[in-house]
């Protein structure tokens, strides 16, 4: 039987959902890293395939769940206060990027509005992100 891991990064690879290679292995390494762990859900997933854009991102979400780790976390409560905190402290388009991280870890819907100003990189982030979301969702269902 094939790993989570490997399973939900074949299903986003096919229907071309990583931006370069970069990409997805930065998402496949950390959903291997913390598929196992109590806290590990496919909002967290989500969440994962987002900050996996970026080394930054990237970077601040491991350092986040490093955190979660040392500290025995059997839920992702913290790192949801965190994120909604964080998403009244910015402004612009990284704002939308941690509503629908916050969206992703809460396991609600989210909508961009049309009437939004944010930039063409931006807006692709997020549609493609809501793509990622839907698949994931479709490879847990599969494997309950």
């Amino acid at each position: 039987m094939m790993r989570w891991s490997e399973e939900v990064t074949n299903v986003l690879e096919r229907n071309g959902l990583f931006e370069n290679e970069e990409h997805r292995e930065r998402f496949r390494e950390a959903v291997d890293c913390y598929e196992n762990c109590s806290f590990f859900t496919s909002g967290l997933c989500k969440c994962l395939y987002l900050a996996s854009w970026d080394m930054d991102h990237f970077a601040l979400i491991l350092e986040t769940l490093n955190g979660l780790v040392a500290r025995r976390e059997k839920t992702l409560k913290d790192m949801r206060i965190a994120g909604e905190q964080m998403v009244d402290e910015m402004e612009g388009g990284e704002r939308y990027v941690m509503q629908l991280s916050v969206a992703f870890l809460n396991n609600e819907s989210y909508e961009l509005e049309d009437s939004i100003n944010i930039t063409a990189d931006i807006q692709h982030i997020i549609y493609q992100a809501l793509k990622a979301a839907k698949l994931i969702d479709e490879v847990e269902a599969e494997n309950k």
